[in-house]
């Protein structure tokens, strides 16, 4: 008896999933199956912003040759979310919903030293705060959700750095990469040296824009398995 009540409990439920899949190919083939009964909000962490960023730059008309992550500079006080290398380098800081913004004043000052341009990407609960804190010079880029899909959009264009420096730029590089920058321009220098006397004489030997387009160069063609002498 009671192998035959289980046995009419898995027909009925068998019965049921059937009438369920019915119900729902109907629904869908005359156009009353409603999304909106889905929970379809994206978290803009971290992760999924910085996913949608590398498309949206891969996919704008002038693309960079080359996108890095977590790229240490200012002998890693700081770290560059995403760097990405077009002639020159440049340094996309990510503020999700949940991050804080505070932080930027702090890192604004490596950022600065290190690269030409910079540019904040956050999100719309942050807009405002970040409008005042983010330096003037930075652009920001407003990511944001429509529908199912992550947008990104810009709301200020990157502006001059004033407070550039080429010598804390050069620390990007490792030493070896100092030495071939050195060599390749026609500079002395030895392999004993350290890299602060290294940045130093490329600072001082190399304008601005040569300086940046062999930093960039340099990067493209840094690959996973280089040493970081």
């Amino acid at each position: 008896m009671v192998k035959s009540n289980r046995a009419n409990l898995m027909l009925l439920s068998l019965s049921a999933l059937l009438q369920a899949d019915k119900v729902l190919v109907f629904l869908y083939s005359h156009d009353k199956f409603d999304v909106t009964h889905f929970d379809m909000t994206i978290v803009l962490n971290d992760t999924s912003i910085r996913e949608e960023l590398k498309t949206f730059l891969n996919s704008s008309s002038i693309r960079p040759r080359k996108i890095i992550d977590e790229l240490h500079v200012h002998r890693g006080n700081a770290i560059a979310d995403v760097v990405a290398l077009y002639k020159e380098a440049h340094c996309f800081e990510i503020k999700g919903e949940t991050d804080n913004l505070s932080r930027i004043r702090k890192q604004s000052q490596f950022f600065d030293l290190a690269f030409k341009k910079v540019t904040l990407v956050t999100t719309e609960n942050h807009l405002k705060q970040a409008m005042i804190v983010a330096p003037i010079h930075w652009g920001i880029l407003l990511t944001y959700q429509k529908g199912s899909v992550v947008k990104l959009k810009y709301i200020r264009k990157t502006g001059r750095n004033p407070h550039f420096r080429k010598d804390v730029a050069a620390l990007t590089l490792w030493k070896h990469e100092m030495l071939e920058l050195s060599a390749s321009s026609g500079l002395e220098s030895s392999p004993r040296a350290n890299k602060s006397s290294l940045s130093s004489a490329l600072a001082s030997n190399l304008p601005e824009k040569a300086l940046n387009e062999g930093i960039a160069n340099l990067l493209v063609n840094r690959t996973k398995n280089s040493h970081s002498s």
